[in-house]
């Protein structure tokens, strides 16, 4: 028998904002990757695909804001997450042949609020959770910054830049959704 310590549901199901949004995004890429798809089809998944970007970043914020931080810093980070997440998604809509070097630093820059918040989250979340947060985000922007300048780019036709990108993206949320899962099962100092 196992022992699974009780907590709300509302506090247990805090994870799903950056489950449905990894599933929106990897779901959404894969078919978009893999398929031979017509032009108007192949614009519309590259809209998904690169709004669903902005998505997730708002996706994993919302659990830490919502777990974490006091009431005024939850509505400060969650605010701007989600103003920036639905700004991003309209940019990559109406804009979808964007300039990779005007697109990929926004999600960066949208990505790295976080740092103005790491106090409370180490406060209420310790070391561990932080660490793998700042892993995360190091890992999204190792991702981002292969994507935007192409390099390294090994095997362009079996593993090249696009790939190394995706590897970064997957371990990237990886260290975020353990991250999000020791916040609600209270791994850390708020346990």
């Amino acid at each position: 028998m196992t022992a699974i310590p009780w907590k709300p549901p509302l506090r247990r199901s805090r994870p799903s904002n950056p489950s449905c949004a990894g599933g929106s995004l990897f779901g959404t890429s894969a078919v978009y990757h893999r398929g031979t798809w017509s032009a108007k089809v192949t614009g519309l998944l590259k809209r998904m695909d690169h709004s669903n970007i902005f998505l997730i970043i708002a996706g994993t914020y919302t659990p830490f804001a919502l777990l974490l931080l006091p009431p005024n810093q939850t509505r400060s980070l969650l605010l701007i997450a989600w103003i920036g997440a639905i700004g991003g998604v309209l940019f990559r809509v109406f804009w979808v042949g964007a300039p990779r070097w005007l697109y990929t630093p926004i999600y960066v820059a949208l990505g790295w609020v976080a740092v103005f918040y790491l106090k409370p989250l180490y406060v209420h979340g310790g070391a561990a959770v932080v660490t793998l947060i700042a892993v995360g985000g190091l890992l999204y922007t190792l991702g981002a910054v292969v994507y935007g300048i192409k390099k390294p780019n090994p095997s362009p036709r079996w593993f090249g830049f696009h790939e190394i990108f995706h590897v970064c993206t997957v371990a990237a949320f990886i260290a975020h959704y353990i991250a999000v899962s020791m916040a609600v099962y209270g791994s850390g100092p708020a346990a």
